[in-house]
């Protein structure tokens, strides 16, 4: 509860200058009397006014908040902190031991090798706080967090808005981790979001086997186009989107996987790989 000049129509009881007020407990001269210098007396803000009828908390014209907070006023702050300050045991027993009771023993300081849960003397992962138990407790309970806020249709990550269409996670998220990258990981992760894709798209035509000779070392093979109309297609959708365009277009007709020989020769032989020719002929 605080009150201004513009309460009463006499002056206020306890005014010394326009900008501060005295505790008229006390004598003490403030800013603002605030509820932490009361205590000292073992008041309240209505129990003082209550006590000294008539008596202001906030000089005339003050505000607690906005551009003409005292606070704000040159060496003001000083002042209001000063209430805080000659609480002891003999001015107030129960504050002082309020105080000493919150701010405990100090502990020593924790074996940086050691778990950083204090009731756990298990050791540290490497580069981790926790040791391995710990942190399979909280990844379980990340997990059934995450769980919890998609069933409920809620970005996983921060459980606050649906996520974005097509996405795991909202576009605040989504953005915050891509912030929070270093150069060397946001490589790794479009490395590793572009051999998912490529794995997807052999998987859907018969996997790392040439469809022609059989070859299966992954370095020979390549995304065939039946239809010998590979280059038109590539001018359409650009060279480094294929394996997400057959993706988006649910793996359709029209591809095979053939190892470079056979996607060369197919080329270079109107079309027909020269294995099928000699097989033929």
């Amino acid at each position: 509860m605080y009150l201004t000049h513009d309460t009463f129509s006499d002056t206020p009881v306890g005014m010394t200058t326009d900008a501060e007020v005295t505790c008229l407990e006390c004598g003490e001269t403030f800013a603002m009397l605030r509820w932490m210098h009361l205590k000292k007396h073992g008041l309240t803000a209505a129990s003082y006014l209550a006590r000294h009828p008539g008596a202001v908390l906030v000089p005339p014209g003050r505000r607690l908040t906005g551009a003409r907070n005292p606070a704000r006023l040159p060496g003001v702050a000083a002042r209001i902190s000063r209430g805080r300050a000659g609480i002891t045991s003999e001015t107030n027993p129960a504050i002082a031991a309020d105080a000493a009771r919150r701010r405990g023993p100090r502990l020593p300081a924790r074996d940086p090798s050691l778990c950083a849960i204090r009731s756990c003397e298990g050791s540290a992962e490497s580069g981790k706080r926790l040791c391995g138990a710990h942190l399979t407790e909280m990844a379980t309970r990340q997990d059934a967090i995450r769980e919890r806020r998609r069933a409920a249709g809620l970005c996983p990550a921060c459980g606050k808005v649906p996520p974005e269409e097509g996405k795991k996670n909202c576009r605040a998220c989504i953005t915050q981790k891509v912030q929070s990258m270093t150069p060397e990981r946001k490589h790794a992760d479009h490395v590793e979001r572009w051999a998912s894709l490529k794995d997807a798209a052999y998987a859907a035509y018969g996997g790392y086997t040439c469809a022609c000779c059989g070859e299966t070392t992954k370095a020979f093979l390549t995304i065939d186009h039946v239809n010998n109309d590979g280059a038109e297609h590539r001018r359409v959708i650009g060279l480094a989107a294929m394996y997400r365009w057959l993706r988006d277009h649910q793996y359709p007709e029209g591809f095979q996987v053939l190892c470079m020989n056979c996607n060369f020769g197919k080329a270079r032989n109107g079309g027909v790989c020269p294995h099928q020719v000699n097989e033929g002929g």
